[in-house]
Parts: C-alpha cells; structure tokens; sequence
C-alpha cells in the first residue's frame, strides 16, 4: 500500500517534465543565430558597458546537436563555442567550450567557412558549466548548477550563468563566488540583454 502511495505522489512530477526533441534544437539554432546588441540597454542604465555578440551556426552536418560559434565584443574579445545538445528527452543542455589557441577563434572570425580546419581538440569543455535550458512561453531559459564551474580569475572559486534564448533576443548572466559561496559584486554586472541587430552577419 506503501509502494502505491508514493508512486501516485511521484505521478505529478514526471507528469511535469517537459519533453524535448530535435525540433528544439533547431529553434534554438533560429533564435541564436545572428548579431544581437544591448545599444538598448546601455541607453536605458549606464550601469551596463556596450557589447556586441555574433552568433554563428557550425558543423552543421554533425548529428549529435547544434554548435554555434559566439563571438562577443564588450571591453575585451571573448570567444566560445556553444553546443545544444539533447541528453535525453527530458534534459536539453547548453555546453560551453572555450578555445586552447585564440587564432584558431580569429580565423573563424574572419572567415567562418574555416570551420572545417576546427576540431574538437582544439576546444575544452567548461565541465560544470552546462546550463539546464527548459521551454517556456517565449523561448528558453536555463541555469548552471552546483560549484563544479571552476573559475581561473583568482579569488572566485566558480562561477553561475543564467541564459535565456528568446525568438530576437540572448540574454547573458555570469556570476561569480568565493570559497564562502558569496557573490563576488564586481561579477555580477546584472542580466545582459542582447536584442538583434536589422544588420546581417558578415
């Protein structure tokens, strides 16, 4: 009697799960691709600097996902790629992957039919940095979990995202935490609202 009590409590919960397929992958591949801007932003709080961000589909023809390559301009040049993946059909996670040689980044930049000369050893994963995305009315939006995102900036022991993917706009949060799990003030900048730009990518 036990037994059955728990599964009809359990029922709700799975009841619940959203479902995901290849068709998500390919939303988030229209939403994400692009040049976004936060002009708007900056002009409504100054507390925000400038920035630009370039998103462009590669390996198109791999079947285990969609990978984007990310190029964002604020006051650096930061690049990434990003990989939605379905892990199951409940669990869709953005990877985040950073290069081992910035040139190889540049080349891309400059001509992103170099993709071909991109493999895979020439990026490393951020492991604890997968962002759990779920559906909601607008697009996606999803968060990093744990303490398993290690930081390389001293003083911050890992670091939090919070990503939101929406039909015209990206939204980025990195935060970052010391050993005491306190947020670090000058990493929380606050939620950066890329809106995309009428301008088509190079």
């Amino acid at each position: 009697m036990t037994r059955c009590c728990v599964l009809i409590l359990l029922l709700p919960l799975f009841a619940g799960a959203q479902k995901f397929s290849a068709a998500d992958l390919r939303q988030l591949k229209t939403f994400s691709t692009g040049a976004f801007s936060n002009d708007v932003q900056v002009k409504a709080d100054t507390h925000f600097v400038n920035a630009g961000l370039t998103v462009q589909p590669i390996w198109q023809k791999r079947k285990d996902g969609i990978w984007m390559f990310t190029e964002r301009v604020d006051t650096g040049h930061f690049f990434q790629v990003w990989h939605f993946y379905l892990q199951d059909d409940t669990t869709l996670i953005l990877q985040l992957l950073d290069f081992k040689e910035t040139q190889k980044a540049v080349q891309l930049s400059r001509e992103i039919k170099q993709e071909s000369n991109l493999y895979l050893y020439h990026l490393f994963t951020r492991h604890g940095c997968e962002v759990y995305l779920k559906r909601n009315k607008t697009g996606y939006a999803g968060d990093s979990f744990g303490k398993d995102c290690f930081s390389n900036v001293p003083g911050i022991e890992y670091l939090a995202y919070h990503i939101e993917v929406k039909k015209n706009t990206i939204s980025w949060q990195e935060g970052g935490f010391d050993k005491e799990d306190k947020a670090i003030p000058a990493f929380f900048a606050g939620q950066y609202e890329f809106i995309r730009q009428v301008k088509s990518l190079k």
